[in-house]
């Protein structure tokens, strides 16, 4: 079983991470959007503390951008990718694992990704369920 915590007991520390990673994942694709998601990015949600990071291109810079992060990072879950979603890990920090999803702007797995942590921060009901 997964232990879960208060995002707000590591949101210092996850905040650090994920400026760092973001400043990476920009000079490495200039023009990228880089978005904080999952639970970590969601003030007052429980989570199992890791980061998750969705990278934004345009459709026609989703090949490209796909190649430069699979020189950088760990490809991780190749059965779930898609024309749309491609996703990798990174090495831990400070015992804190890294997921980045790309996906190309305006596409269904952007709305997904983007869409669920922006209902999640402005709905405190959707946020209370379990």
């Amino acid at each position: 079983m997964i232990a879960l915590v208060g995002e707000e007991e590591i949101r210092e520390q996850v905040g650090a991470l994920f400026a760092r990673r973001r400043a990476e994942l920009v000079e490495l694709l200039p023009g990228a959007r880089v978005e904080h998601v999952g639970s970590t990015a969601v003030s007052g949600s429980l989570t199992k503390g890791d980061l998750d990071i969705c990278v934004i291109v345009a459709a026609e810079e989703f090949e490209p951008a796909s190649r430069a992060l699979a020189e950088r990072f760990r490809v991780h879950q190749p059965e779930n990718w898609s024309p749309t979603l491609a996703s990798f890990t990174a090495t831990p920090e400070d015992g804190i694992d890294v997921g980045v999803q790309l996906v190309p702007a305006g596409s269904d797995d952007e709305r997904h990704f983007v869409g669920w942590r922006d209902r999640l921060r402005a709905d405190p009901e959707l946020r209370s369920r379990r």
